[in-house]
């Protein structure tokens, strides 16, 4: 008996729980990803306060930037100011990891080399790209929305893109995964 009817289909309560046994699957599938997500959360949490030197709080719906050295109120100004200058930073750090390869091959003795001067060599090396910007396209971001509305059309569409191949992907990982633990 697999909680069919007379007619063949199956009983309400006998979907309920194939559906419970289901989320239960799901649940188990997905939690080591919720926790490394979590995780991720809790050291850019650490990061930010670390670079701001401000706690974010969360108050009736509004946020609250508390000094962390004084406690007093920040502005939502001064954070906002203290947060881009992180992510710029974040993004150096960046330039500096994706160039590195490049500069370490064109360099003679590249492993004397300081942040600094990687620093220094990741700018010159961007300096070698083309700077028309007829020339190159910059990486979209999905909170900037061109005022162009072709421009915004084409960005629409990448993104669109991007999340159909996001998806496909992950239910290939998922589908791959359940074959190799089964």
């Amino acid at each position: 008996y697999l909680g069919l009817n007379e007619c063949g289909k199956m009983s309400p309560d006998a979907l309920a729980a194939l559906s419970n046994k289901m989320k239960r699957n799901l649940f188990e599938k997905i939690r080591p990803l919720v926790q490394v997500m979590e995780i991720k959360k809790k050291e850019d949490t650490a990061m930010f306060e670390d670079a701001t030197k401000c706690r974010v709080e969360r108050k009736k719906g509004k946020f609250r930037y508390v000094s962390l050295a004084t406690g007093k109120k920040v502005s939502s100004k001064e954070y906002e100011r203290k947060y881009l200058l992180q992510i710029q930073e974040k993004r150096k750090a960046r330039l500096i990891a994706i160039n590195k390869p490049i500069i370490q091959m064109s360099s003679n003795d590249s492993s004397n080399h300081s942040d600094k001067e990687s620093l220094e060599d990741a700018e010159t090396a961007n300096t070698l790209l083309p700077q028309d910007d007829s020339d190159t396209v910059p990486f979209p971001l999905r909170d900037d929305v061109p005022s162009n509305s072709d421009m915004a059309a084409a960005q629409r569409k990448l993104f669109e893109a991007w999340d159909l191949a996001l998806d496909e992907y992950t239910e290939t990982v998922l589908l791959l995964r359940a074959k190799g633990s089964s």
